[in-house]
């Protein structure tokens, strides 16, 4: 299967504060999901229309909240092809088509409610609604419930498997580092995961799924590869940044360094070179700053989560 796709799941406890809008555009750029889902927005009617306009695809479906609980929003490039299955409160069925290899996969986007009561009934709809067994079908989202005790650390409760979560599974993806994805306080627990049937182990073998460092919420998101052998990195085009034009020193480096030789294609090549060497030495790869303090705050949440205790020695 040919299928290249990162697909982020996140339960951003609220997306109306502007703090949700810079967070999200900070995993956006860093991550480049294909899809997205959002969980647990908090918001709802014409608000909620305008905020999706914001993140940027044009693309998108959503199981509303009610109030403040639940709801699910998913988007998606233009370059992806998903057809809609089912909708339900605590979850959306895609099939995502693959249009070069015709090979289709299922991804279900799941927010498992906090009653258990009626978190019992997600399970019992999602095996009616089950795809046949010989297509792949992945499951991502926060299922707030546990595959065994060690995926929760917790100096004033013990923690409690989900049997009828257990029994549902063939395979849980894993993770790389850290190893829980939701924290308050003292406790720690891995509530969002990926799991998927054997037919998808089987067709996307080279599969990979980070916790990514936690922003804004007190849940991680998680990033789906479908094909990690598939993402190499590239070089990036050129791009001239507006912001350089506020720099007060910017109008004397364009002065002193363009020149016009007859042929512009030259002459645009030449300066290109220039301001790559402008834009490192004024704002040292302000890019690169920022992946370094958003890779340092990942090593600090990984530290502690491995940590009884909540301080950093």
């Amino acid at each position: 299967m040919t299928l290249n796709l990162k697909i982020f799941s996140w339960n951003c406890q609220g997306c109306a504060s502007r703090k949700f809008i810079r967070a999200f555009r900070e995993y956006n750029a860093e991550y480049h999901p294909d899809i997205i889902c959002l969980l647990e927005p908090r918001v709802s009617g014409k608000k909620e229309s305008y905020i999706i306009e914001q993140l940027g695809f044009n693309l998108s479906h959503r199981v509303e909240a009610v109030g403040f609980s639940g709801g699910i929003w998913v988007g998606w490039k233009d370059s992806v092809r998903i057809q809609i299955i089912h909708n339900h409160p605590q979850f959306i069925l895609f099939l995502i088509n693959d249009h070069v290899s015709n090979n289709n996969f299922f991804l279900t986007f799941v927010y498992g409610n906090l009653d258990k009561s009626k978190r019992k009934t997600l399970w019992d709809v999602l095996k009616s609604v089950m795809p046949p067994k010989s297509i792949p079908w992945i499951l991502m989202g926060d299922f707030n419930a546990i595959l065994a005790p060690e995926d929760k650390q917790s100096p004033h409760t013990i923690s409690k498997r989900c049997n009828l979560f257990g029994n549902f599974i063939d395979s849980d993806l894993g993770f790389s580092c850290p190893n829980f994805t939701w924290q308050r306080g003292g406790t720690s627990v891995k509530l969002d995961r990926a799991l998927a049937n054997d037919t998808w182990m089987a067709s996307f073998p080279h599969c990979l799924v980070s916790n990514l460092p936690r922003i804004k919420s007190d849940h991680r998101p998680i990033l789906l590869y479908t094909r990690t052998d598939m993402n190499l990195a590239k070089g990036r085009p050129f791009r001239f940044l507006a912001g350089w034009t506020k720099h007060h020193n910017f109008s004397s480096f364009v002065k002193e360094k363009w020149n016009y030789g007859g042929n512009m294609a030259d002459s645009l090549s030449n300066i290109t070179v220039h301001a790559k060497d402008w834009n490192k030495n004024v704002y040292d790869f302000l890019g690169s700053r920022k992946r370094k303090l958003m890779l340092s705050l990942h090593n600090i949440q990984r530290a502690l989560d491995q940590n009884d205790s909540r301080d950093l020695a």
